[in-house]
């Protein structure tokens, strides 16, 4: 047997969240919600795993690696949109397989081994499939070809279907309020609380800090090492997350708190979900980002050393920039002299990473030797003169990396696909990229496929491995 996940990432239920998460990996008691999710498929005796990704696809894989952790095989397969998430099956070899459970990633009903079966829920008065089926191998090639969740749908109506009472959802905010609750109050029995119940519907975590003066009422999470000042009121529903800090005289009331968060003093939180800065109503169905630390905040120790490493690298492009001044200037007196036409090309680029929302989005001036579209012809030696060693008082300046993707002005980005556009603006524009030093084709294919595949593997390594490759060109002439 095998499983296919279908995990895509989007939900337009959830577009705050949505920025920061691919929809699966929302924490949901102590773990990503897309880890209930294999759990549960595990102990149906499935122990190999193929994912379709979409949008933030790098969080997901850096989290659950290949699978041995779980002792199974996980494969990833990347995708550019959500309407194509199914097409990626054509290219999965089912040869071996008998039966496949086909699986979603915002939900999670309570299901059991059978040999063909489809799932639904009742939703908003109507009842609608919600991505689970039990299915024959052969079936795969079929839905492969179909587009949008319906169609599908439809192609499997010959197979049994049921109706589920007992599932978790986290295709909306109510959703992932009302699926914290059914756990809390055990009616779900399948997924298991990680934490001792202290009393009756109250779970405690390692090392949590509770003054006496604190007041919880059942059903109530608290996770692993948070730390709550006096007079706290938890009056039912709420779920706290690991690593969180609540102030003096707060009160909470179904509520979930994403781990890492800070929340203030005296403040009165009731129908909500709070991320860091971030607060959900969903009473109101609002959602804004809060400015002051002092009010909600985010706890997150990588916030220090992304903070670190960004001063290191504005302060190494200082230097570099003091250092190459005289090359600065002759490459301005040889361009003078024997170039027809401009020496300086200023264009305009959008900072990142940005939100989604097109009116927040700034923009900067990048001035350079060359023209923008025929950076990715130029040889190294061209490239560092032209492009590198001007583009050092940008990083200096904090508004651009060593390393990242190619950057683009706001109608560039616009006019980007909705998933590329979402991968594009959630990563650091550089002036060293992977299709660059690559010398990957000018497709568009080519440009998504090497922008995604830096996606996934950015970080402090990837980066280091990217410019040493682009230095030993420069040094030894590549064309």
């Amino acid at each position: 047997m095998r499983a296919v996940i279908v995990a895509p990432g989007y939900s337009e239920k959830m577009p705050l969240l949505n920025e920061y998460y691919p929809i699966s990996m929302v924490p949901f008691l102590g773990k990503p919600f897309l880890q209930h999710i294999i759990e549960s498929i595990i102990n149906l005796g499935i122990q190999k795993f193929d994912f379709v990704l979409t949008h933030l696809p790098e969080t997901i894989e850096n989290f659950f690696g290949d699978g041995k952790r779980w002792g199974c095989e996980f494969t990833f397969h990347l995708v550019k949109s959500v309407e194509n998430a199914y097409q990626v099956l054509d290219l999965v070899d089912f040869s071996e397989e008998e039966t496949i459970l086909l699986a979603h990633e915002a939900y999670l009903p309570q299901i059991q081994l059978e040999d063909t079966h489809v799932y639904c829920i009742n939703s908003q008065d109507r009842t609608a499939w919600c991505g689970w089926a039990w299915l024959n191998a052969e079936k795969m090639p079929d839905i492969a070809k179909l587009h949008g969740f319906e169609k599908i749908h439809e192609h499997l109506i010959d197979i049994p279907h049921s109706t589920i009472t007992k599932y978790l959802s986290i295709i909306s905010y109510a959703d992932l309020l009302d699926s914290a609750k059914k756990v809390l109050n055990k009616d779900f029995e399948s997924l298991l609380i990680n934490a001792k119940e202290i009393e009756p519907g109250i779970w405690l975590s390692r090392n949590v800090v509770l003054p006496s003066s604190t007041k919880i009422k059942a059903p109530a999470y608290i996770g692993e090492n948070c730390r709550f000042d006096q007079n706290i009121h938890v009056n039912g529903n709420v779920v706290i997350e690991e690593g969180c800090i609540i102030e003096e005289k707060s009160t909470i009331e179904n509520a979930v708190v994403f781990p890492k968060s800070y929340i203030g003093e005296a403040l009165d939180l009731k129908n909500v979900i709070v991320d860091k800065n971030r607060l959900i109503n969903t009473e109101f169905d609002a959602e804004i980002e809060i400015v002051d630390d002092f009010i909600l905040g985010n706890l997150n120790n990588n916030v220090l050393k992304k903070t670190l490493l960004r001063a290191f690298s504005r302060a190494l492009a200082l230097v570099l920039f003091l250092f190459c001044v005289p090359l600065f200037l002759t490459t301005i007196l040889v361009l003078k002299l024997f170039r027809k036409g401009p020496v300086f090309f200023r264009n305009s680029y959008v900072l990142l990473p940005t939100k989604r929302d097109e009116n927040l989005w700034q923009s900067c001036k990048l001035t350079s030797f060359c023209p923008k579209e025929s950076i990715n012809t130029l040889s190294a030696q061209s490239h560092f003169f032209l492009l590198f060693v001007p583009s050092l008082w940008q990083v200096a300046k904090g508004k651009m990396h060593f390393v990242g993707v190619p950057p683009r002005n706001k109608d560039e980005v616009k006019n980007l696909p909705k998933d590329w556009r979402s991968l594009y603006t959630s990563s650091k524009c550089g002036v060293i990229t992977e299709q660059y030093v690559k010398s990957l084709a000018n497709t568009k294919e080519d440009i998504y496929a090497s922008e995604a595949f830096y996606a996934v593997s950015a970080g402090f390594k990837q980066d280091l491995r990217l410019a040493i490759k682009y230095l030993g060109q420069v040094i030894f002439f590549r064309k």
